[in-house]
């Protein structure tokens, strides 16, 4: 019952809503700590900044990665060393939701981070990152660690390595290219012709 009154809250467009919510961050139930944290990611307001950095250290991960999810929504000096944090949690889906925040902040002090999770170990991880790099401002050049991601054994985060380099109109990457347009998956090779048409 209490986890459906949190859901029915998260989808009331009132700041009082957010302060009910907010309530429930500690509650006892993991089930309404997840309602909890799902209904604080959907307000746009910044009021729900301080619950949302108070279950970063959720024992759910569940949890985290709805507040990863939710703080890439609200911009605070805070919210980028929690999402930070997070792109090194245990869990791999918090690491992803966490980098994927990384890179909606378009902030380059997040490019440690993004570098370190082109090494994770999840290809979901990489390929988030892979994605996310190419957002940070001021970065002219394409990374060697992403352009060695050309490589990876998973083609999901070859595709996204490819889309990312053609942003970089980075002259560096066009060897590494040139060898992927042998890709044995199509849509790789699809991406990598087309950054090579915008380099």
């Amino acid at each position: 019952v209490r986890e459906a009154i949190v859901e029915a809250l998260g989808e009331i467009d009132d700041p009082s809503a957010v302060t009910a919510v907010a309530a429930v961050t500690t509650d006892s139930s993991v089930g309404v700590r997840r309602a909890g944290a799902s209904a604080l990611k959907e307000f746009d307001d910044p009021t729900a900044l301080p619950a949302l950095l108070g279950m970063a250290r959720d024992s759910d991960a569940e949890v985290r990665r709805s507040v990863a999810e939710g703080l890439s929504d609200l911009e605070s000096p805070q919210t980028l060393d929690v999402l930070i944090a997070l792109s090194r949690d245990s869990d791999a889906e918090v690491r992803a939701s966490a980098v994927d925040g990384l890179g909606n902040l378009e902030d380059r002090r997040t490019l440690d981070a993004l570098l370190a999770a082109l090494r994770d170990a999840d290809p979901d991880v990489r390929s988030e990152a892979a994605d996310a790099i190419h957002n940070i401002p001021d970065l002219d050049k394409a990374p060697p660690q992403l352009i060695a991601l050309l490589a990876d054994s998973d083609a999901d985060v070859r595709q996204n390595v490819a889309h990312a380099l053609g942003s970089f109109e980075d002259e560096a990457a066009v060897p590494a290219l040139k060898r992927a347009l042998s890709d044995t998956n199509a849509d790789v090779r699809r991406a990598v012709a087309e950054s090579l048409s915008e380099i």
